[in-house]
């Protein structure tokens, strides 16, 4: 009986013990079921505390520092250029969205009521603006009312139908002027008045090339590489900048004969960190590569967050940001404003990343830069869009070397541009054992085709890489160990 008693109770002690195991189990889901939804909140939130940094247009107040002065406080200045700036925001997004939702804090009822007249079901407007200048008229005694003209509205502005993948209908570039009256009502100020004067087509309309940019280089004899440091490939190569790490690779590229260096410099918004990245760096490592009688190509956006029209205006100050303290810098044999874009085709859409492209070009031209520009092109076949606009075509190989002579063939046969083999290359990873062998003769065939068509070339890479961080090509670790040994060196 005693023992009956036992197994019962034992029996029922499990029981309480499972059930209490369960009650935690649906308590810790709640309370992880709680913190998901949170987070999403949260991150929602700051994904739309984002885009709006995303909205960085350039403004400039005309008048001059003393007359404006006289006139507000740097204090009402800003908070006036900060609501007309809001409002752009507001209004793209609304126009975008089809819905009014958070107009009336930056417009008066009557403009919201002009700006829902706009809405559409059947199409939608995405638009973005890139700069302003302001010029202020005049302000009330009370300093609650100003009034000021907005010329030289660069605005870009794209008629899409929402129903389509592919739903452009009409692309505007814009060159807009209105007058603004603002109203500080409630501690805020509105746009309360917003009367267009004049516009014009065609703002982006891209300007011939510099041929001297090319013209004054030695283009047929550029032998170069493509360079990381062994140790910090990709986006760990500027958070872990060395001069001596660079002085002693850039010997070591002179020593093997080349002359010409391609590196790349990661994309980043303005609030952002930069990944690294200064110009200070740039500097050094354009000086240290002059000492060693090497030019360099920058390329630009590398891994870019976007090609929507909202990033432009980011997009335009990394560009102006990067770009224009070396607009004369000798040491810069070209310009590669991005790499291997077509890439991008499948998941972007080729249009956008093409119309992103074409913006990024007339970003470019407005430096005023000595220096020349293409574009890495993955394939030769893409490599003939927007070939009008560049210096010299680029395009990326790494097949059968048999292949090579008909790309060559077939790209020289659209463009009368110069053009460049930017990057090739064979790994020398083998599962058993290294296939240097294989390596060396892969590159010397590469090399001996080019010279057949007098084609420049640079190769893909100095150094095997110790690691690749996961953002690159992900975690499979054999394809990790195959880009890690693309090396011409031993390290």
């Amino acid at each position: 009986m005693n023992k009956i008693k036992k197994i019962l109770s034992s029996i029922v002690s499990r029981i309480f013990v499972l059930l209490f195991i369960l009650l935690l189990a649906l308590i810790l889901g709640r309370v992880i079921a709680f913190f998901e939804v949170t987070n999403e909140a949260i991150a929602d939130n700051s994904y739309f505390l984002m885009e709006e940094k995303l909205h960085q247009p350039f403004i400039k107040w005309i008048d001059s520092v003393d007359v404006l002065n006289k006139q507000l406080s740097p204090f009402q200045l800003r908070e006036i250029t900060n609501a007309y700036t809001g409002a752009w925001y507001r209004l793209n997004k609304s126009l975008r969205t089809n819905n009014n939702y958070g107009l009336e804090d930056y417009f008066s009822d009557s403009l919201v009521v002009k700006i829902s007249q706009n809405f559409e079901a059947s199409y939608y407007i995405d638009q973005v603006d890139l700069q302003h200048e302001l010029a202020l008229h005049l302000i009330s005694l009370d300093e609650t009312v100003v009034v000021f003209n907005a010329r030289n509205i660069e605005q870009i502005r794209e008629i899409n139908a929402v129903s389509d993948i592919d739903s452009l209908i009409q692309k505007q570039d814009n060159l807009l002027s209105y007058d603004i009256v603002m109203k500080l009502t409630d501690g805020k100020w509105k746009i309360m008045e917003m009367v267009r004067k004049q516009n014009s087509s065609d703002l982006n309309e891209l300007t011939e090339v510099n041929k001297s940019n090319l013209d004054s280089l030695d283009f047929q004899n550029i032998k170069g590489i493509n360079y990381y440091p062994a140790n910090s490939p990709w986006h760990l190569f500027w958070n872990e900048f060395s001069s001596d790490t660079i002085r002693n690779d850039f010997k070591l590229i002179e020593d093997l004969g080349y002359n010409t260096v391609r590196i790349f410099i990661p994309f980043f918004r303005a609030e952002q960190s930069n990944k690294g990245y200064s110009n200070s760096k740039l500097d050094t490592l354009l000086n240290i590569a002059l000492q060693h009688n090497i030019k360099i190509i920058p390329t630009l956006f590398d891994f870019p967050a976007s090609f929507d029209l909202d990033h432009y205006p980011c997009s335009a100050n990394y560009i102006k940001s990067i770009v224009a303290p070396f607009a004369s810098h000798t040491g810069i044999l070209a310009w590669d404003l991005k790499n291997e874009p077509d890439l991008d085709f499948e998941v972007h859409g080729k249009r956008k990343v093409l119309d992103f492209l074409h913006f990024a070009i007339s970003e470019l031209q407005k430096s005023n830069i000595d220096q020349a520009v293409t574009i890495g092109w993955m394939k030769a076949e893409n490599a003939i869009e927007l070939h009008e606009k560049l210096d010299f075509v680029s395009f990326h190989f790494y097949d059968e070397p048999n292949a090579l002579n008909t790309e060559i063939k077939d790209l020289k046969n659209q463009t009368n541009k110069p053009v460049l083999l930017g990057e090739y290359g064979y790994s020398s990873y083998g599962f058993i054992g290294s296939n240097e062998q294989n390596q060396q003769s892969y590159n010397k065939e590469i090399e001996q085709i080019c010279n057949e068509h007098g084609i420049p070339h640079l190769v893909w890479t100095l150094h095997d890489f110790k690691t690749i961080p996961d953002g690159v090509f992900g975690w499979k670790p054999w394809i990790k160990w195959k880009q890690s040994n693309f090396g011409i060196t031993s390290n």
